[in-house]
């Protein structure tokens, strides 16, 4: 199922399909406890300003002409108070979002996506990536678990 699938670079004909799936994304992800309210229209400008940004990674799985999944990835500069891994590269690689529409979910597209982001950071000297998970998001956490992903870090947050 994953075969017929190509996981290319994000173009400008892609943005308001890919602005559709990043609301459904931000409406699921409530169900996993996200307490961000997602600023929907902002989404196709943040879309925008990514696919111009020589910092981001920006691909689309397309089924044909169908977008059914995405992957966003940034370098970031890493803080000054951290001894850097590699000192000759102030960045490290950071992934943003992966997400596959439910029914082509499990068909390996995710790892292909994942593979194709970190192929691309490592093209860069990047040899080290982070990213973000929802604590309510088990399926999410198994799957970066055994990509090799290691638990660094739980991010709190109060109301006040």
């Amino acid at each position: 199922m994953s075969a017929n699938i190509d996981i290319r670079d994000m173009v400008e004909s892609d943005l308001e399909a890919v602005r559709s799936l990043y609301v459904r994304m931000y409406e699921e992800q409530r169900t996993f406890g996200m307490v961000m309210e997602l600023n929907v229209e902002e989404v196709g400008d943040l879309l925008s300003a990514q696919l111009k940004s020589k910092l981001y990674l920006s691909k689309v799985a397309a089924a044909g002409e169908e977008i059914v999944g995405f992957g966003f990835g940034s370098l970031v500069r890493s803080p000054k108070k951290y001894r850097l891994l590699n000192p000759e590269m102030p960045f490290i690689g950071f992934i943003h979002d992966v997400y596959f529409v439910p029914e082509r979910r499990g068909s390996g597209l995710a790892v292909r996506m994942v593979a194709e982001l970190e192929r691309e950071f490592a093209e860069q000297d990047i040899d080290y990536v982070e990213l973000h998970v929802l604590g309510g998001n088990a399926r999410g956490l198994r799957f970066w678990e055994a990509s090799g992903y290691q638990d660094l870090l739980h991010v709190m947050y109060k109301r006040i």
